[in-house]
């Protein structure tokens, strides 16, 4: 009987475990940043929806496992890095037929366009620090790589946005 005591007051003593919540609700508030970080990454609009939907979908299946140490959206933006490199690594190894985009010339830069210009990771690193507001920390965290690596990324863009302003202004004029 003694046991018994021991377990009740021990039991008393206890605090319940945390509710994990339910990370479907912020998944929806983060979706839009979510394509256009998937946009960023695989500069494939026909491919950005299924990313950002295998992206979700792994995050609600492993959310029990989550414990909240890392932010969501870190969390969020690191699977779908994950899920582009790999799609990528399957066209390019021609599991999956690959659609050509097509060239369009417009005479105002777009966004998109702007995105489009800028070399290798430099758009995705871009696109975390300077348009999600992520430090550099984070955005290392996010793509698998150094703080280092991200800074020499974010002059990378800067320096390919200086350039195109630049030619635009002067064909403006």
């Amino acid at each position: 009987m003694p046991r018994n005591n021991q377990r009740e007051k021990t039991d008393e003593h206890m605090e319940p475990a945390p509710a994990r919540p339910d990370i479907r609700r912020d998944l929806v508030a983060i979706l839009p940043r979510l394509r256009r970080f998937a946009l960023a990454l695989c500069r494939d609009e026909s491919r950005v929806d299924t990313l950002v939907t295998r992206a979700c979908e792994d995050a609600v299946l492993k959310s029990s496992a989550w414990r909240g140490d890392v932010p969501l959206e870190v969390r969020l933006f690191t699977g779908l890095r994950l899920l582009a490199r790999k799609d990528a690594q399957k066209r390019k190894a021609g599991e999956q037929g690959t659609r050509a985009r097509p060239n369009v010339t417009h005479n105002r830069p777009t966004s998109r366009l702007i995105i489009d210009t800028l070399p290798n990771d430099s758009a995705a690193v871009f696109l975390l620090c300077a348009v999600e507001g992520l430090g550099y920390r984070d955005a290392a965290a996010i793509m698998g790589t150094t703080e280092d690596t991200i800074a020499k990324s974010m002059f990378t863009a800067r320096r390919a946005l200086s350039a195109l302003a630049t030619n635009t202004k002067e064909r403006r004029a």
